[in-house]
């Protein structure tokens, strides 16, 4: 019998994986990442492309920790490129992400060496997450799985640094934000949005793991970007109706995450909240300043529509959804503009 082509991409995930996972082993323990230093352009362009459309870093940002990924990023973007994978493959990849992983534990002689390590490996941890999370409804099959692979791969982090905050609070952001994964999309895989969404659909035990985690990682009083992200994680967590949400406290903590990790996207957020606590008003003024650095960002055009919809400024509302839908990366998220300028229609009347 002829095998299958999915049969024989299958094979090919899995050898090309272990390849991969052998090379790193070899590179890493030989200390000849020259080698990887005419790969790095190659790498980093997708791996860049992928970070600034799931977190909002800037590319300048993410270049020093991308490149002293070079170790380790083969098996990480190996997963996020074969996202239908055989269980053999999977296991054949974990294998290679417990190296990955374990390079954080080999011994170092400056303290700061371990942190750059942990900063890098979580960094390529939480985009293989996003890039699950980000997953259209149709691709929840395929893409989706990166989300729970993500949550493995903090978990093996997890059981090396057990008394890391950062790591913890990482592990927290992955767990409350998947809880809500069950509640994200309709029955016909259109967007629904956090306020309007079925809390009774949420993963209950997820949440209560990651409230644990967050509330032990913020007893060590060190407080680090993932951590904060959490912290306002947990807030809509524990808000079993949207009314219940603590918005004031919400913009706390993003002014806190500006001045952790500054950046147009956390700031693009803290409009939300600034929006619910001191009005659209507040909100457009705070955001019309990013237009240069976001004019290409989806989530912008989107938020600035809604702003000024609110202030009754149908005109310029339009402007910015019509521009929103012309960015939207998925059918899902351009019906979901549509659904703003059909009601924009409707006041019209």
């Amino acid at each position: 019998m002829q095998p299958t082509f999915r049969a024989s991409m299958n094979w090919l995930h899995t050898w090309a994986g272990v390849v991969l996972g052998g090379l790193l082993f070899a590179i890493f323990w030989m200390g000849t990442l020259a080698v990887f230093d005419r790969e790095i352009d190659r790498w980093m362009a997708p791996m860049t492309r992928l970070a600034v459309s799931t977190t909002g870093i800037s590319v300048d940002a993410l270049r020093p920790s991308l490149e002293q990924a070079a170790a380790v990023k083969a098996p990480v973007w190996s997963m996020v490129l074969a996202t239908e994978r055989s269980p053999v493959a999977r296991v054949a990849w974990r294998e290679q992400s417990s190296v990955v992983v374990h390079y954080l534990d080999v011994p170092v002689d400056v303290a700061i060496e371990r942190a750059e390590r942990l900063a890098t490996v979580s960094a390529m941890i939480y985009l293989v997450f996003n890039e699950g999370y980000s997953a259209r409804a149709d691709e929840t099959r395929t893409r989706g799985t990166l989300a729970e692979e993500g949550i493995w791969l903090v978990r093996l982090l997890l059981r090396v640094f057990p008394q890391e905050p950062e790591v913890m609070g990482l592990a927290a952001l992955m767990l409350l934000q998947q809880a809500r994964a069950p509640a994200r999309f309709d029955d016909e895989g259109g967007i629904i949005l956090l306020e309007d969404q079925d809390r009774s659909l949420w993963n209950d035990r997820r949440i209560a793991e990651g409230l644990a985690l967050i509330d032990k990682a913020m007893r060590h009083r060190r407080p680090g970007p993932y951590q904060v992200q959490a912290a306002i994680a947990a807030l809509h967590a524990r808000a079993r109706r949207a009314a219940d949400t603590d918005w004031a406290q919400i913009d706390l903590l993003y002014a806190n995450l500006e001045r952790l990790q500054p950046s147009p996207v956390v700031t693009l957020n803290r409009a939300v909240a600034v929006n619910k606590v001191r009005g659209p008003a507040a909100a457009l003024e705070m955001i019309e300043p990013l237009g240069a650095k976001l004019s290409s960002y989806f989530y912008f055009h989107g938020v600035k529509g809604a702003l000024l919809q609110q202030l009754d400024r149908r005109a310029e509302a339009r402007a910015a959804f019509d521009r929103a839908i012309a960015l939207a990366n998925t059918p899902a998220e351009a019906a979901h503009i549509r659904q703003h300028l059909d009601h924009l229609d409707k006041e019209s009347v």
